[in-house]
């Protein structure tokens, strides 16, 4: 809507991002990539963690395969009224947020030890795994609306 004293502006956007979790691709010794060594069949060697100690992170896919999707719909429409040295100006914002994740967790398991002494002794205190082909998707989703409303008047803005 337009006149001299009357301006409507709205406006839609939309924002998509894909984003994938950075993934080693190789082994520095050839040896830590044996899946003769894995904690599951056919898998690599995973996270190994003994309290005390610098954790060793697993070899390539310990991390987890994990991707990540945010999706944002956005609607806006606001108006403008002026009359002389008075305007008002009054408006509506909407926004959909959809942030998705798919991952596969610890895709070559997690072996924690409890102490030094555990470690050497093979009696880990805790076991976590992905099973193979599983993977966890998450997704959330919001909803907002915003109301302006701004009046200026000859002494400026209020």
């Amino acid at each position: 809507m337009f006149t001299p004293s009357a301006v409507n502006f709205i406006r839609i956007g939309l924002n998509r991002v894909l984003a994938e979790q950075v993934q080693a691709l190789s082994a520095l010794n050839p040896l830590a990539a044996d899946p003769a060594y894995g904690f599951l069949p056919g898998r690599d060697v995973g996270q190994i963690s003994v309290a005390g100690l610098t954790t060793y992170p697993g070899c390539p896919g310990a991390e987890g395969d994990y991707l990540f999707h945010y999706t944002s719909y956005q609607a806006d429409d606001n108006f403008l009224l002026a009359k002389g040295s008075h305007s008002i100006r009054a408006g509506v914002a909407l926004e959909k947020i959809q942030a998705n994740t798919v991952g596969a967790g610890n895709n070559n398991g997690v072996v924690s030890f409890g102490s030094l002494q555990s470690f050497l002794t093979n009696q880990p205190s805790s076991f976590q795994a992905t099973l193979p082909g599983s993977s966890y998707p998450e997704f959330c989703a919001n909803t907002s609306l915003a109301h302006i409303c701004r009046t200026t008047g000859a002494r400026g803005a209020i």
